[in-house]
């Protein structure tokens, strides 16, 4: 497997497999009871564990919003994923 070594903006450097997927999760739940927040936290540890046990994944990112699925204004973290996608930062979402 090739080694890719990529220097990030802060110095720093980051080695990744190349053949390694940047898996995000996105959850979504329509209100705040306390039901859809035991959801919320559910979906959570699933997905941030199924990411984890893939070793041909890396984790970039877990999103989630707590409103109403009707349109982007009031899901913040949705549209953080969308522009994580347009830049090529993500290759696979969970949902």
């Amino acid at each position: 497997m090739e080694r890719r070594i990529r220097k990030i903006s802060n110095g720093a450097i980051q080695t990744t497999e190349s053949t390694q997927l940047r898996v995000a999760a996105y959850y979504r739940v329509s209100s705040n009871t306390y039901e859809q927040e035991e959801s919320l936290e559910l979906q959570i540890k699933y997905y941030t564990n199924l990411i984890d046990n893939q070793p041909d994944w890396i984790c970039a990112g877990i999103f989630a919003d707590k409103d109403s699925g009707r349109n982007t204004k009031n899901r913040p973290e949705f549209v953080k994923l969308m522009k994580s996608c347009r830049a090529k930062g993500v290759d696979l979402v969970l949902t």
